[in-house]
This record gives structure tokens, sequence and C-alpha cells, in this order.
């Protein structure tokens, strides 16, 4: 976060984080408001980087399906399928406008002026998803170590949070691929996966289960525990 703190990167921070806890508190308690706040952040975190844009089925699926699941009434899906719709197509609205007003082509965004072959969507995914998981310069668990701390308690976070981590770990996955099949997935400028660091800190909520875990295992196995943790961090 230090070597990017005078960019975009701490904004797309708040923006995901505030978009993820309107998104999740609208599934367990559906407000108008909450939803086009999710939605406003969810834009607001577009207009910093275009790759984002990726992120706006999410949130659109997901009001569907707690629609069609948890609603019946027919009303409620017809407002369901307005809240899922119109916002994201008024966001492509924007940056049509905004691409026009700047390039003159609703079709260009910037990405045409400098090195156009390094910011085209590729079939070759593996490259980047490696480098963002294990390579020593990108790697997430690297770079945010606290990921580490989070897998022993991604199981109880799933089934205790089903939304959350639906939302969180469908965001990572289409954005880990889709950036990944990017030629200039690595950002440079700095180091670590400055692409991903926006959902990073959303990533590590199942440390809370792994500390809740640690804390029930016996005196012994903590301090196993304690020490396999510092060989991973140090």
């Amino acid at each position: 976060f230090s070597q990017r703190a005078q960019s975009s990167e701490i904004y797309q921070v708040l923006f995901f984080s505030t978009f993820f806890l309107l998104l999740t508190r609208y599934l367990h308690r559906p407000k108008t408001t909450l939803i086009l706040g999710a939605w406003a952040c969810l834009a607001a975190l577009v207009l910093t980087r275009l790759v984002f844009g990726i992120l706006l089925v999410v949130p659109a699926a997901m009001i569907l399906h707690a629609a069609w699941t948890t609603n019946p009434a027919r009303l409620d899906r017809s407002r369901a399928v307005v809240l899922a719709t119109l916002p994201p197509l008024l966001i492509l609205a924007l940056l049509a406008w905004i691409n026009h007003a700047k390039f003159g082509s609703i079709f260009l965004t910037g990405y045409h002026q400098w090195h156009v072959e390094d910011h085209r969507l590729t079939t070759n995914w593996i490259d980047g998803v490696y480098g963002f998981l294990f390579s020593v310069r990108w790697s997430i668990f690297i770079y945010f170590p606290v990921l580490l701390l989070a897998l022993p308690g991604i199981k109880t976070f799933v089934t205790r949070h089903r939304a959350d981590a639906a939302l969180l770990f469908g965001s990572f996955l289409l954005l880990l691929l889709t950036i990944g099949s990017i030629p200039s997935w690595r950002g440079e400028w700095t180091y670590g996966p400055r692409y991903l660091i926006a959902l990073l800190p959303g990533l590590a909520l199942p440390t809370l289960y792994s500390a809740e875990l640690f804390i029930s295992l016996r005196r012994s196995f903590q301090r196993l525990a304690l020490g396999a943790v510092l060989v991973l961090l140090f």
C-alpha cells in the first residue's frame, strides 16, 4: 500500500470495501438505498480502472438470485430486475460518454495510445494467475501474508456467510482470470500485485475464524500453530 499511496489503489480499496459492505447488507435486508449505494461505489471503482467493469455482473447476478430464491412476490422480482440491470447500463453509458469526450469514440478508452497489444485480453491466463499466486515479486500471499492466516478459516467463513463468500471469492476469481489474461497483468512501476489490491482486505476476513480455530486448540497445538505462522511470516 505504501508504494501506491499516491495513486488510485488506495481509493480502490475504499470503494470495493464499501461496495462489499452495502451489497451484503442489501442481501440480508433489501433496501433500495443500500443497493444504489453499492452501485455508486462500484461505479467509482470502475472509473479508477476499466478492468473492474467485469465486476458489474456480480451484483446483478446476486440481486436476481436473491429475488428468485427468497422473494416470490412478482412486484419485488420486477423491482429486482430493474435494480440489477439499470444501474450497470447507466455505468456503461457514463463510460461511453467519458470515452467520447476524451478520445472522440465510445470504444476508445485511452489504452490505445501506448502499447496496445499489452492491454488486450488473451487466452493465456496461466502466467498471470501463477504470478499472482506463487511468484516472488507478484504473489498476493507474499505481499499480503495475512491471506495465509485466512486459509484455515475459509471453510467456516463460507458456511456461516454464504452470500459474503460468494461475493468476495466470485469477484476475486473474475478479476484474477481477467487481469491474468492481460499481458500487462504485473502492473509494473512497483512491487506486489497492485491490480488486485482492492480485494485483499476483504479476502482476509476468514482470518477471524482462523483465530477462533486457533483459540479452540489445545495449548500444545497452539504452540505448534503459532510456530508455523511465524515461520510463514518471517
